[in-house]
């Protein structure tokens, strides 16, 4: 469900990648692939990605957000990160949607406040 901007256009300004960090987004994507063939379980998926983040600390979170948005749409192995992401996200007490993601309470508040205006629209009727 996740569709993030993708930022590894041809045109893209950003700097190249280093020969590692093209190798540890390669590592992600892999992972990602052997999961979705339900070769690798989910909770080594999520833990590969050697990146550091901006504290100095390798960081498979980090490592995964490089490779979306580095990877071409055209790579088949970009729908496997995708859905890896989905599931980690949901994992989380998260819920996905086209409109964003949100958390569990704010679709009940959301879900509250239309009931609501259901109910006072009916009683002004």
């Amino acid at each position: 469900m996740s569709d993030f901007f993708n930022l590894a256009s041809p045109s893209s300004n950003r700097d190249p990648l280093t020969p590692e960090q093209q190798d540890s987004v390669d590592d992600v994507l892999d992972a990602a692939a052997a999961w979705a063939a339900g070769q690798l379980p989910f909770y080594e998926a999520a833990a590969i990605g050697t990146i550091e983040d901006s504290h100095g600390t390798p960081s498979p979170a980090y490592t995964r957000y490089v490779a979306t948005i580095r990877t071409l749409n055209d790579d088949p192995r970009r729908k496997n990160l995708m859905d890896l992401l989905d599931v980690l996200i949901e994992s989380q007490g998260y819920v996905t949607t086209r409109q964003g993601v949100y958390t569990k309470f704010e679709i009940r508040e959301n879900e509250a406040g239309w009931q609501y205006a259901n109910l006072n629209e009916r009683g002004a009727a």
